[in-house]
């Protein structure tokens, strides 16, 4: 076994900077919950493909290609760099699964290219199937892992802050001449 390399250091950055770019970014993951199925879903089928097919055990590596894919299919005309290279996006899946056949060979590669099936396999689910083949989603983000996320407190997130919502309001009668108005609060 050979020692890790360059990968113990550019792993962990990939991993990171793709992830936060999918969790603030993306306009598929707007739902509360949503980007934690998403990386439910990629996780059990790299597991699945990786480990019990093709006997990985190591499923960084095709997470990040799963990010990277989703990533590139989000802003397939944003330029990328790799190493010395820009190119835009939707070769970036391509370019790192070239790399890792190019430095490690061909069983590496073929244990990353699971991150990118999986990850295809998402965006078939969630997007392909029901806008172009009259499919339902069938991923859609469940109603418990919703509130996990804070969904029944009166609030939605957006990416420019948090929008909360007035609490539900009891119709009062209008005050009579002389009479003292309902006496609420600002903001109730």
């Amino acid at each position: 076994m050979s020692s890790p390399g360059l990968g113990l250091i550019m792993d962990p950055y990939l991993l990171y900077s793709y992830s936060s770019v999918l969790e603030r970014d993306s306009p598929r993951f707007t739902e509360l919950g949503s980007y934690f199925v998403y990386l439910t879903f990629v996780s059990t089928v790299i597991v699945a493909l990786c480990g019990y097919y093709l006997e990985g055990y190591v499923f960084l590596q095709p997470l990040i290609l799963a990010f990277a894919y989703t990533f590139s299919q989000e802003n397939p005309n944003a330029n990328v760099t790799m190493w010395f290279l820009t190119f835009p996006a939707k070769f970036l899946p391509l370019a790192l699964l070239f790399l890792t056949f190019v430095m490690a060979g061909p069983g590496p590669a073929k244990q990353q290219l699971t991150g990118l099936i999986a990850a295809h396999l998402y965006d078939f689910l969630i997007r392909i199937w029901p806008m172009f083949g009259g499919g339902r989603n069938v991923l859609a983000t469940p109603m418990f892992v919703k509130r996990w996320f804070g969904a029944n407190r009166g609030e939605q997130r957006r990416a420019y802050g948090t929008a909360v919502f007035a609490r539900e309001q009891v119709p009062r009668s209008e005050p009579q001449f002389g009479q003292r108005g309902p006496g609420r609060r600002l903001g109730d």
